[in-house]
């Protein structure tokens, strides 16, 4: 369930806001795919929960909200070179969510291994993105943003449900 709705169904609301150009909220993300993407996470947390779910797989889908909540926020700022809005990384955020709660549950070394793998999932959105995106690309700051947005909330997600 989770891989549907926190998985499947925002990256094709991605590819279909992609086919139609961007839709964006003055700046930054477009606000159809993040709203797209917290309804269909929120949808999915309503059938773990009537489900019965197991708590550590509630805290990382709610975690995943609260990643999409604090990209839509930082979207609408304006980034300090007075350009566009914050454009953090939701590839970043996601790996570095999932590393932070790699290493409450597994443990240290695992964390390690995840935190390794955050940081060339970071390298490679500023290299390909500015390569396909141009100066509209994310940019390292946007990453890092993304990267600390992700392990905060996944990782206090997990403390407060798991």
């Amino acid at each position: 369930m989770p891989a549907l709705f926190c998985g499947i169904l925002p990256w094709m609301l991605d590819r279909y806001v992609k086919r139609r150009g961007p839709i964006r909220a003055g700046s930054g993300k477009p606000i159809v795919l993040v709203a797209g993407s917290a309804m269909s996470v929120l949808t999915g947390l309503g059938v773990l929960m009537a489900g019965s779910a197991p708590s550590t797989v509630l805290a990382c889908s709610t975690g995943l909200f609260g990643i999409l909540v604090g990209i839509a926020v930082t979207s609408q700022w304006r980034r300090p070179d007075g350009r566009r809005g914050w454009d953090l990384s939701i590839h970043a955020a996601s790996a570095a969510g999932a590393a932070g709660i790699t290493l409450l549950t597994v443990g240290v070394m695992a964390g390690v291994i995840a935190a390794l793998l955050t940081a060339a999932v970071a390298w490679s959105r500023v290299r390909t993105h500015r390569r396909t995106h141009g100066e509209q690309g994310h940019t390292v700051p946007e990453v890092i943003a993304g990267a600390i947005l992700g392990a905060a909330t996944c990782s206090l997600a997990y403390h407060l449900i798991a």
